[in-house]
């Protein structure tokens, strides 16, 4: 997970750990994601994003984002084959 990627769009929207958490979790929450990789629960992350303009997968990190991409890919060409009747 980017948590860089979340930390840079909080400071660029000129958020303070405290604005963005108000009447989603407490500060120390956020911190703990921003400071030591603690992911808060899925419903609270999901809140902070959309108060940040990002979702969720947005934060996936490039590699996995590459991955899903290339087994996209993958199973195009499978599907192509297989419509094609190859062996």
């Amino acid at each position: 997970m980017d948590i860089e990627k979340f930390t840079r769009q909080r400071k660029a929207l000129g958020h303070s750990q405290v604005a963005l958490s108000q009447g989603i979790c407490i500060q120390s929450t956020l911190s703990k994601f921003e400071n030591n990789g603690k992911v808060p629960s899925l419903a609270i992350l999901g809140q902070l994003c959309r108060r940040l303009g990002l979702t969720i997968d947005d934060l996936n990190d490039d590699d996995v984002q590459a991955v899903r991409h290339v087994r996209a890919s993958l199973d195009k060409i499978e599907e192509a084959m297989m419509a094609e009747h190859f062996p």
